[in-house]
């Protein structure tokens, strides 16, 4: 990771990591036609680069919008218009974890998320993967990360950083 001195140019330098980290995904999804679920979706960081790569396939970005990121909903939907993916992405206006335990069995391709598993106590992180798995096709893959190079709270200090796959 390159340093950033310049606070102006730490939006910049978020989306490239985000570029890469969605590459990174882009490269672990199952191949085909399909739908995945990106959980915690926020204003789109992962979401807006990772629909551009996976071709022939949609993706549904589900997040709660509220507190400080009640803004992030309008910011993602406006990103999804100027990159042209209204047709490839649908945002559901929910809480992660509760609407995958609404949703069928079976059904998607893919579970992901982005800096959402250390908002989730022990208990949660169990459930939170239990719901992961009923919910994917044979086949399908659940990948999570956080981008925290300096652990901030004992979840991130008890999992370090990176992207698991299950």
């Amino acid at each position: 990771m390159k340093s950033v001195s310049d606070p102006k140019k730490l939006g910049e330098a978020w989306s490239v990591q985000y570029e890469g980290l969605a590459r990174q995904f882009a490269a672990l999804l199952p191949p085909g036609e399909g739908t995945f679920v990106e959980i915690g979706c926020g204003s789109g960081h992962l979401t807006i680069p990772l629909a551009g790569l996976i071709s022939g396939r949609s993706l549904i970005g589900v997040d709660r919008y509220a507190g400080p990121y009640a803004n992030d909903r309008e910011t993602l939907m406006t990103a999804i218009a100027r990159q042209g993916l209204k047709d490839k992405v649908q945002v559901i206006l929910a809480y992660g974890f509760k609407w995958l335990s609404d949703q069928q069995e079976g059904q998607y391709e893919a579970v992901i998320s982005s800096e959402f598993l250390p908002e989730l106590s022990t208990y949660e992180l169990e459930a939170f993967f239990s719901e992961c798995h009923r919910v994917l096709k044979p086949g399908g893959v659940t990948i999570h990360s956080f981008l925290s190079p300096r652990p901030r709270n004992s979840r991130q200090r008890s999992h370090g950083s990176g992207i698991w796959t299950a």
